[in-house]
């Protein structure tokens, strides 16, 4: 492995809310981790200025392969559980639900001023108005789509099914 390539050595630190960060060390930083004292603090120092999460002191480093913490998109559902680190389910349905509101959202932003041009020429769009509440109505179903999915994998393949315009 390249000396810059990431190592399995990842240092775990766990937030208020229970979630956790985790830092990805270089062969090189990992090597460097336990042998040298000043490297854990200067590496500290450098994620401050940077404006990331801080190490602390009492952080929990550990030897986890890669995919142990995939899938990424739910980062911020990752838990530190004895000595690993899974996924917080209902995290990631909400996770889920969030990006579908914001996807929703922004296909009624689109649809605004059309629907607004239709009714104020008294000519209601009825394919517009049924589109339009198809989409008010998504995060509902999503919601029950969701329920029964026990594993972040499952969750990660989920696609919604989205209305589309008639």
């Amino acid at each position: 492995m390249k000396p810059g390539a990431s190592s399995n050595r990842r240092i775990i630190m766990q937030r208020p809310d229970g979630s956790v960060s985790v830092v990805i060390l270089t062969n090189r930083g990992a090597a460097r981790l336990d042998a040298d004292p000043a490297f854990r603090a200067k590496h500290r120092a450098e994620i401050e200025t940077r404006g990331r999460t801080v190490v602390k002191e009492d952080a929990t480093t550990a030897d986890l392969p890669t995919e142990t913490v995939d899938p990424k998109r739910f980062r911020n559902a990752w838990r530190w559980v004895g000595s690993a680190i899974v996924h917080d389910i209902p995290a990631c349905r909400e996770q889920i639900m969030a990006e579908v509101r914001a996807e929703r959202d922004a296909k009624l932003a689109k649809t605004d001023g059309e629907a607004t041009r239709s009714m104020e020429r008294g000519q209601p769009d009825a394919g517009l108005a049924s589109y339009r509440q198809a989409l008010r109505d998504l995060p509902a179903a999503v919601e029950a789509e969701i329920e029964n999915i026990t594993t972040a994998a499952e969750l990660e393949a989920y696609t919604a099914s989205w209305p589309t315009r008639s």
